[in-house]
C-alpha cells in the first residue's frame, strides 16, 4: 500500500507520497547506477557501518556520485525524485514552485531529497538515506515522519 509521510525540513512542512512500484523501480535503477560504483569502492570489505564511520569511504561515494552527475540530466532527475512531494502545500513538480523553494537554498533541497529517499527506499538504503536527510538541518525534536 502506498504511504504518505510528513516532515518539517528547514522550517517548512513537507508531504511525500511513495512512488508507485514501477516508477520506484525505474528511479531505484538510476540511483544504483549513480551511487553503486562509489559504494562498492567505499565498502571494499568494510561493511556499510564502516563506510559511514570513515571519512575516506564517504568521500569515495560522494566522489563517484559527482563523477556521474551532469548538468543535462541531473535537474530533471531531481525533479523526478520530488514528483510526489509537496512543500508548504505547494506541489514541487511545478517548476515555479521548485524554483521559488530552492533558489539559493540547496541545503534544504538536499534534506528534501534525503526525505524522499527515506520514504521510498528506507528499507533498501537505510543508514545512507538517514544521513542524507540529516543534512537538511532538521531541528532537534522534530519527528522523522508522520504517517497519514
Amino acid at each position: 500500500m502506498i504511504e504518505h509521510r510528513e516532515k518539517t525540513i528547514g522550517g517548512h512542512e513537507y508531504s511525500v507520497t511513495q512512488f508507485p512500484a514501477m516508477q520506484g523501480l525505474r528511479i531505484a535503477v538510476r540511483l544504483v547506477k549513480l551511487v553503486g560504483p562509489g559504494m562498492a569502492k567505499a565498502l571494499d570489505g568494510k561493511g556499510l557501518a564502516g563506510v559511514l564511520d570513515s571519512d575516506i569511504g564517504v568521500s569515495d561515494m560522494v566522489g563517484a556520485l559527482v563523477d556521474r552527475l551532469d548538468e543535462g540530466t541531473t535537474p530533471e532527475f531531481v525533479r523526478q525524485l520530488l514528483s510526489a512531494t509537496v512543500r508548504d502545500g505547494r506541489d514541487l513538480s511545478d517548476e515555479r514552485n521548485f524554483n521559488d523553494a530552492y533558489a539559493a537554498n540547496y541545503r534544504e533541497l538536499i534534506g528534501a531529497l534525503g526525505f524522499v529517499l527515506e520514504v521510498n527506499y528506507g528499507d533498501f538504503f537505510g543508514a545512507v538515506t538517514a544521513g542524507i536527510g540529516a543534512a537538511g538541518g532538521r531541528p532537534e525534536g522534530t519527528p522523522t515522519y508522520r504517517e497519514s
